[in-house]
């Protein structure tokens, strides 16, 4: 039997796997790792069995530190070519890489794989320095955008916030990937750094950064929808939408990885949270790391490009804006008139506008060019147009002060913003001619008054760059005493104790002194009537009925204000302005509190550090409210429920400076949002409205407020112009009301009302991007905080019929420490008024006491005083 010869037997190789330069799915890797040590040390591995297990381990190796692209290229060569053991481990681990596999083995290999990149410190660098690549970088580019001279779409609003978050962008990718590889090659893991592998990892950090950011976007849009339907409902829902948010959008940029970069196996939604929990300690670090002032600075150019800050012309005259309030007693203008006693008037805004005449024009042509030209934080128009409002004595006077404001250091900043707003309040006051305001701004108004009226330019110059400095730095009575003697005054104020008036003036004068100053002691004598000779001169009548005046002091005012006041001016160097004072008290029937003020007096220490002194004695509020009576604190006026209502504030307002800023800033950033949202729908505006926006403060004040709305013990409409303004004429007791007005219920109406003004047609008209139709929005809300506060004195311890001077002035200073308390809350800082108030010398109350003064009080004062003294 022939059997057929056979080939000769060829020897059997181990292993079926090719060299890696044979094979052409090892192309990647050869390209890839071309530089790593370990990759080419196995390449040079001859014998074919440990070739391929010394590649196994590579390749997990690999899929230990997340490169899960190559160890799948690897698994999936070896898997098709290699011997039956190899094969077999490489394909258990591809399947599982895939998702494929028993149930319990995938589930402990994600696991696995989920706690190592979890817990790898790379991650959580990376993120840490893209956060903060990111933050510094933004921050730095809008505000270098919002703070260009040329407003274009990419300098302001939404444009500048888009491109500098682009920019930030472009910092936080390679941020992100060198920080990773650098902790990488820290911990002996050996990275590749060649340029295709950084290429690589630049695009998958770039697709991971992309959905983290569109995740967030959508979780910030959401929950802004969601607080405009209810702002103060379940507080927990934006931390929880936010997070989510992020959540969703870290498993998106791991899936747009995987879906265009070709990452090796199954994806997977542990990367995505391991990715997240990388970025939630990352930024973390990052917070800490920049700590809560770089979140201020955040949120501050936030809310400049969100209001668009580029100021299209002057900025509305509301800027700084005082409150006043009071109670209407009628719904209809036929019963108003009937009942104008009981009438109070609401949210008062701002001075009369002074008398710069046809000059005025002329006036700002000339000097504006001498002032910085319109930008971010350049007030040139602002301090323009409140100069020629300044209602100066003489008309020549006005020139003189724009020359000063434009000599000075820094023309056209805030600071010189709110010098000019305050001497255009103390000359609107008028107090050294009417006694309105305080005795302080009287003298204020006299330096300045000295100052203007000095014939030598450069001591003019001088006396009214002291008199800016003052008011920079440090204005109270004693450094306004020493300016006066600087500006060569010495004692020309003093007011002389012996009799300089003839003996004749005297013995004419006898039978009225006799009559009307009995109960003034002899000392008292020639001190007064040397002022009414220096006032009257020859005319007698004149002289007695200046006697008559001066007779009132003893009968209607306490004895110890009294005698306090006439030993000051008996020894002070400014005894005359203070005999004038006097005089102007009496003359008006103004309140006693007027009479605390002249004594000596030194700067009054700021009310915070009083209030943690007398905590730190152990003193309660009450304790410390008695404390507060009759200082200057509590407007010179001796009355505890203002002194309560001071120490509720300001114990309020320490609470809110403890509280999270950053909770501060997103309540002022959602208010502000909610505003413009308003606005922009153009239509009229409506109650909700005010209620959504006022939900934004938290405070129980305002949680207060909102439950006597919401549960029908107050009401709260929006009316139109006209009818606004006929109830506000009618009752007639006020100078202007912009906001708002407190109606107390009677006659058939069921509750009280806060009527409050419709927005003005040109507001309306100029929606979300008119600077006037903001404030006028904001206006209204602060009003209501005010007229709420005047509803809860006239249902108890105010009453409001009969209401006195002093009672008047109490309720209003109260309403408008009310409001600057709401206001308060979404400030970091001091309020515009409490600022204003500083530059002025005064605390907050005082101040408030001076402007409603003049809202109410201002034209009487005049009447009474007119013709009475010389200048």
């Amino acid at each position: 039997m022939l059997v057929p010869s056979l080939p000769p037997k060829q020897p059997t190789s181990p292993t079926a796997v090719p060299h890696p330069g044979e094979a052409p799915r090892f192309a990647f890797l050869r390209e890839v790792f071309r530089q790593d040590p370990e990759f080419q040390s196995l390449l040079q591995e001859k014998d074919p069995a440990l070739f391929a297990q010394g590649f196994l381990q590579w390749a997990l190796r690999r899929e230990d530190r997340g490169d899960l692209g190559a160890a799948a290229k690897v698994y999936a060569e070896l898997a098709a070519n290699g011997d039956a053991e190899v094969a077999g481990q490489a394909r258990r681990r591809l399947d599982l890489l895939e998702g494929k596999g028993r149930g319990a083995d995938r589930a402990e290999a994600m696991l696995a794989r989920f706690a190592r990149e979890a817990l790898h410190p790379a991650g959580v660098l990376g993120m840490t320095a893209a956060s903060l690549a990111f933050r510094v970088t933004r921050l730095a580019s809008l505000r270098f955008l919002l703070d260009s001279p040329v407003a274009g779409p990419l300098t302001r609003g939404a444009g500048a916030r888009f491109a500098a978050s682009l920019a930030g962008f472009a910092a936080e990718v390679p941020a992100m990937l060198f920080a990773s590889k650098g902790m990488q090659q820290a911990l002996g893991e050996r990275p590749a750094w060649d340029s295709a592998s950084l290429a690589r990892e630049w695009q998958a950090g770039a697709l991971f950064l992309a959905g983290m950011k569109l995740g967030a976007a959508f979780g910030a849009t959401l929950t802004r929808q969601m607080a405009t339907v209810s702002p103060a409902a379940a507080p927990w829902r934006g931390p929880v939408l936010t997070q989510s948010s992020l959540l969703g959008g870290a498993i998106l940029g791991k899936a747009l990885e995987h879906r265009f970069l070709g990452e090796g196996g199954k994806f997977s939604w542990l990367e995505g949270l391991a990715a997240y929990l990388h970025a939630h300690a990352g930024a973390g670090l990052g917070r800490s790391l920049l700590g809560s002032g770089w979140r201020v600075l955040e949120t501050g150019l936030e809310l400049r490009a969100v209001e668009g800050t580029e100021r299209r012309g002057p900025r509305p005259k509301g800027w700084l804006r005082e409150a006043g309030a009071f109670a209407l007693a009628a719904p209809a203008v036929s019963k108003l008139a009937a009942a104008r006693t009981d009438f109070a008037s609401s949210r008062m805004s701002g001075l009369d506008g002074g008398g710069a005449g046809p000059q005025a024009t002329a006036l700002a042509a000339r000097f504006r060019p001498r002032f910085p030209p319109a930008g971010p934080k350049v007030y040139s128009e602002e301090i323009l147009e409140t100069a020629l409002e300044t209602p100066l004595p003489r008309e020549e006077w006005r020139e003189r002060l724009l020359e000063a404001y434009a000599e000075a250091k820094a023309p056209g900043g805030y600071e010189q913003l709110l010098i000019a707003e305050g001497v255009k309040k103390i000359f609107s006051y008028d107090g050294l001619r009417t006694g309105i305001g305080s005795f302080d701004l009287s003298l204020l108004q006299f330096g300045f008054e000295r100052a203007l009226g000095e014939a030598h330019p450069t001591r003019r110059r001088q006396s009214l760059r002291l008199l800016f400095y003052l008011m920079s730095t440090d204005l109270s009575r004693p450094s306004l005493s020493r300016a006066f003697h600087a500006l060569g005054l010495g004692d020309a104020l003093k007011a002389p104790a012996d009799p300089i008036y003839p003996a004749a003036f005297a013995r004419r004068l006898a039978g009225a002194v006799g009559r009307h100053w009995a109960r003034y002691l002899p000392a008292d004598i020639p001190l007064l009537l040397n002022f009414i000779h220096e006032h009257a001169g020859g005319d007698e009548a004149k002289a007695e009925g200046m006697i008559r005046i001066f007779g009132r002091g003893p009968r209607d005012y306490p004895e110890t204000a009294l005698r306090g006041a006439l030993q000051y001016a008996a020894r002070s160097s400014l005894g005359k302005l203070a005999l004038r004072r006097l005089f102007l008290i009496f003359a008006t029937e103004d309140i006693p509190a007027k009479l605390r003020e002249l004594k000596t007096q030194d700067s009054p220490e700021s009310m915070p550090d009083l209030l943690r002194e007398w905590e730190a004695l152990g003193l309660g509020p009450e304790e410390i409210a008695h404390e507060l009576r009759g200082t200057p604190h509590n407007a010179y006026l001796d009355d505890v429920r203002l002194a309560r209502k001071v120490v509720s504030v300001l114990r309020a307002k320490e609470r809110a400076r403890r509280a999270s800023a950053e909770e501060r800033l997103r309540a002022k950033f959602g208010l502000q949002s909610g505003i413009l949202e308003a606005l922009r729908s153009g239509g009229p505006l409506r109650a909700e409205t005010l209620l959504k926006l006022l939900q934004w403060n938290p405070d129980r004040a305002t949680q207060r407020l909102l439950s006597d709305l919401r549960e029908g013990r107050l009401d709260l409409r929006v009316a139109g112009e006209e009818e606004f303004e006929a109830l506000f004429r009618a009752w007639g007791q006020a100078r202007r009301c912009d906001g708002a007005l407190f109606v107390k219920a009677f006659d058939g109406m069921k509750r009280d009302l806060i009527l409050v003004r419709e927005l003005s047609p040109a507001a309306r008209a100029g929606g979300e991007t008119s600077h006037a139709a903001y404030e006028e929005l904001m206006l209204r809300l602060e009003a209501v905080v005010h007229e709420w506060e005047h509803f809860r004195h006239f249902n108890g311890e105010i009453a409001m019929r009969g209401l006195s001077r002093e009672g008047r002035l109490v309720s209003e200073i109260m309403a408008s420490l009310e409001e600057d308390r709401w206001q308060g809350y979404f400030s970091l800082r001091e309020t515009p008024l409490g600022r204003l108030a500083r530059r002025l010398g005064q605390p907050l109350p005082l101040y408030l006491r001076d402007f409603h003064d003049w809202l109410y009080f201002s034209k009487r004062n005049a009447e009474r005083t007119a013709g009475w003294l010389r200048d």
